[in-house]
């Protein structure tokens, strides 16, 4: 969460990725459950978290949605999830490349690009299919109207 600009730069030439893991801090900062050390001695701010961010998507680095949330903060999924990607629209990306950051990134970032993360036929898929165009809005994202897992299909009736 600190890094130095040389630490950015060579993360972007080495091919080194990053989660930022933003929702749960933004939700850590708001529950004031942050180590008081980390306030106080490293001074730990939201404004650092973003800059992190924002300078390391100038870099190109490859980032990838995540979440360090555990024990209570567990409630949050899988909406931290969603604000997640909204986080990182708000402090730059494209609604493509925040999609791109959940899906094609993280098969990336776990070494399994060949096997995950886009579609394309010999890939492994689970989808999730929601009436709302997610290039204009996440808010649909979590109450999809048809999910394949597997290769088998849910349905979901939802009440309006």
């Amino acid at each position: 969460n600190q890094m130095d600009d040389d630490v950015l730069d060579l993360m972007a030439q080495r091919d080194v990725h990053l989660v930022p893991t933003l929702a749960i801090y933004r939700q850590l900062y708001h529950d004031n459950k942050i180590d008081p050390d980390l306030l106080e001695r490293r001074h730990w701010t939201p404004t650092m978290h973003d800059s992190l961010f924002k300078k390391a998507h100038a870099r190109h680095i490859v980032m990838g949605i995540g979440s360090d949330a555990v024990f209570d903060e567990m409630r949050l999924y899988p909406g931290l999830y969603f604000s997640e990607m909204k986080h990182f629209v708000e402090l730059g990306m494209t609604p493509m490349e925040a999609i791109s950051a959940a899906t094609r990134n993280g098969a990336v970032i776990l070494g399994e690009a060949d096997r995950l993360g886009t579609i394309v036929p010999g890939k492994l898929a689970d989808l999730q299919v929601v009436d709302q165009d997610p290039l204009q809005s996440f808010d649909g994202l979590g109450r999809p109207s048809l999910v394949m897992v597997g290769g088998k299909i849910h349905l979901f009736e939802r009440s309006q």
